[in-house]
């Protein structure tokens, strides 16, 4: 006979002949006469000791009494091995007082235990010393059968499933089992994907980042990955803008999977003017949005007038093709201000030089597995590289700045397994890139570079994490100065000037630790202690008649340390960072954008 549930097993009556006759017979025995002895009988395997063992109110010795007897019958059916509702409890008269029989009805014991339906837990899992627990060879026992099952859903919730306890096929009458314990599951699936909340993001946009789709297994790690890649994408509140409510489906083993959005501010406008009375009218302009149209495109211009006139546009779409390659486009003729500090710094000329880039690049991005923690990124760069010092500045050091056109294609390797892009508490950030660039391809020298950095975050403390960074970078052949790597300032080596130190070869180390100074969950105001080490070392350049040399300051690694404090404040425009550095050659205030790794 098939039992359906936990609850089937209730569902036996008392025969009604029998069960008039044992109460009346019990109701009508006299209170107060001396039980002199209590017996079990009906047991086959269940040791008489281990049901006396539960008769605790009816004892040897004392007066008989019909309400103790009654609560050692309950009792033994509470000891799960009897059919309910046949465990009796008989005054029997014996010499000078009366004898008390409890009388059993066994649950025959297991042939087998067999799970159907079973995917993603093993039938040995469901059968070991946390699953089923009952055995073959076992007297079957309702209650360590419903502790069995509790045991079943515990190893479905620790791997992240939820299941359903379907049909139990176990005895309820003795000649209609076969003694094959058969526990029918169901596997709880998702039955759809409702999201809610979105004004501005298209629902294709966020369905096709959300790896779980209807008729999967619902699998609450899975949509844990899915909430943490939407909320990476920076279209979300990061705080509640992604919040998974599901809800039952059309029956027990479905679940209706709710995503409820809260969108933020996605835009950026900025604009700037002034006047000068040798460039007259300056300023600049910059727009920027991360989720164009809604379709999760990003797009940027920036374009400054006036004493200088550069502009830089960018598009990025994520989703070329339905395997999620990613397409980047970049154009610009911006001027940037490199700090070139030497020992000619020391005389006190100016050391900034402007240097001009006019060119583009194409990156393609291409997942390597399903989680998309592992990318191969390929960039095809084009620059023309112009500039000069300022007025009375390093002007004898021009020469070794070669104008010159760079063509380069760059390959990286990227593996990333952090929880959230904008605030790291765990995972790895690593990445292998190298550079090659070459008259073949357009450009007029031909080098190489190869860099690594490797990023971990470790949670510390409530929203506290200690964070290291470390880079290594090494260029072969002819590169020109203003390829070289370069040390110090806001994004490598606090302390120190910006470009501090430069050369073929570089290795840093940055150790951070950052706490929350207001809330945890909040974390718009954050304190973090810092400290620096590295140097950028190696090479020697040239006149173009290769009359001068020029060597890096450095021909050896010679590692600077950089410590300090600083800030990390959340504002409309993205994270600002306010470091102070301390260094051998004295602090810096840097202020810049974002964390720095």
């Amino acid at each position: 006979m098939r039992v359906v549930g936990r609850t089937a097993f209730a569902r036996r009556c008392l025969p009604v002949v029998v069960g008039v006759l044992l109460l009346a017979c019990a109701q009508g025995w006299p209170q107060g006469d001396i039980v002199k002895e209590i017996v079990v009988r009906g047991n086959v395997n269940i040791e008489s000791s281990r049901i006396l063992a539960a008769v605790t109110n009816t004892k040897v010795g004392d007066p008989y009494s019909e309400e103790a007897l009654q609560k050692d019958v309950n009792n033994v059916q509470d000891m799960g091995f009897f059919e309910p509702g046949v465990v009796y409890g008989i005054p029997e008269p014996v010499e000078a007082g009366v004898r008390i029989v409890i009388e059993v009805t066994e649950y025959p014991r297991i042939k087998s235990v067999e799970f159907v339906g079973n995917t993603v837990v093993s039938t040995q899992e469901l059968t070991g010393e946390q699953g089923v627990i009952l055995r073959p060879g076992d007297v079957f026992n309702v209650f360590t059968l419903r502790r069995g099952l509790e045991n079943i859903y515990a190893l479905y919730v620790e791997k992240g499933y939820r299941v359903a306890i379907g049909d139990v096929e176990a005895p309820v009458e003795a000649q209609q089992w076969n003694g094959v314990l058969r526990i029918h599951l169901q596997e709880v699936r998702v039955e759809s994907i409702e999201p809610v909340g979105l004004t501005k993001t298209k629902h294709s946009v966020v369905l096709r980042e959300i790896h779980t789709t209807p008729g999967d297994l619902y699998n609450v790690d899975t949509l844990r990955e899915d909430q943490r890649r939407l909320l990476n994408k920076g279209f979300f509140d990061e705080q509640d803008g992604v919040i998974i409510a599901p809800k039952p489906g059309s029956d027990v083993a479905r679940v209706v999977v709710v995503y409820e959005f809260k969108e933020k501010q996605t835009g950026l406008f900025n604009v700037g003017v002034g006047y000068s009375s040798r460039d007259k009218l300056v300023g600049y302009t910059e727009v920027s949005e991360l989720n164009l149209r809604g379709l999760g495109q990003q797009a940027n211009v920036k374009w400054e007038f006036g004493g200088i006139n550069s502009y830089e546009v960018g598009f990025s779409e994520p989703w070329i093709n339905d395997r999620h390659w990613g397409l980047t486009v970049n154009a610009f003729n911006k001027l940037l201000n490199r700090f070139i500090a030497s020992e000619f710094a020391a005389a006190g000329l100016s050391s900034t030089r402007n240097e001009k880039r006019v060119g583009g690049n194409v990156t393609l991005s291409v997942p390597l597995n399903k989680q998309e923690t592992t990318w191969v990124w390929t960039t095809l760069r084009h620059e023309n590289v112009s500039g000069r010092f300022e007025e009375s500045g390093l002007s004898i050091i021009e020469p070794f700045y070669n104008q010159g056109r760079v063509s380069s294609v760059a390959t990286k390797g990227v593996y990333d397994s952090r929880d959230y892009y904008n605030y790291p508490t765990q995972g790895w950030r690593n990445s292998l890139t190298l550079e090659v660039a070459g008259r073949a391809l357009g450009g007029e020298r031909s080098f190489e570079k190869y860099s690594l950095d490797v990023r971990k975050y470790v949670e510390v403390g409530r929203g506290q994490v200690a964070a290291g960074r470390m880079m290594f970078g090494v260029a072969s052949g002819d590169v020109p100065l203003f390829e070289t790597f370069v040390v110090g300032g806001a994004e490598t080596l606090r302390g120190y000037a910006e470009d501090r130190f430069w050369g073929k070869r570089m290795f840093l180390l940055n150790l951070e630790y950052r706490a929350p100074l207001d809330s945890p969950k909040r974390r718009n105001l954050i304190g973090v202690v810092f400290v620096d080490w590295g140097d950028a070392w190696g090479g020697v350049w040239s006149t173009p008649d290769h009359s001068i040399l020029y060597p890096a300051e450095h021909q050896k690694f010679s590692g600077r340390l950089g410590y300090g404090i600083g800030l990390r404040v959340v504002t409309p425009v993205g994270p600002i960072r306010m470091d102070l550095g301390f260094s051998s050659e004295g602090q810096e205030p840097h202020i810049s954008i974002g964390q720095m790794f």
